[in-house]
């Protein structure tokens, strides 16, 4: 909350009142994912409403701001090895059981697109 609101208050400052006045909506850090899906599949799986269709920049502001709000929240190395321990742990214990046999071969694959 506090990292949405300094971003809203700062870089992004009338975002927030902008997005109101274009849809009638409150404005929600979360709205990229719908965005994106709205963008990459042009309105065939999302479409977006005719005031945000008329407003790309508004659209691209959206996301440089989603952008800039997971930059910030994970620029602490902190937050990121709480975030990846677990993971981390269950890796090693899965390799160090394929080693020793127990397990089948293991394959990573990961994949983020928003072209």
């Amino acid at each position: 909350q506090r990292l949405t609101q300094e971003l809203l208050e700062g870089r992004f400052r009338g975002l927030d009142r902008r997005w109101q006045e274009a849809t009638g909506r409150k404005f929600h850090a979360s709205c990229h994912d719908a965005l994106l899906v709205a963008q990459c599949s042009a309105g065939r799986s999302v479409e977006l409403p005719d005031s945000l269709r008329q407003n790309g920049s508004l659209v691209e502001e959206a996301l440089a701001f989603n952008a800039a709000l997971a930059t910030a929240r994970f620029r602490n190395e902190a937050a990121w090895q709480l975030l990846a321990a677990p993971a981390l742990f269950e890796l090693k214990d899965f390799v160090k059981a394929q080693v020793e046999g127990r397990v089948p071969s293991l394959a990573i694959w990961a994949t983020h697109d928003t072209t």
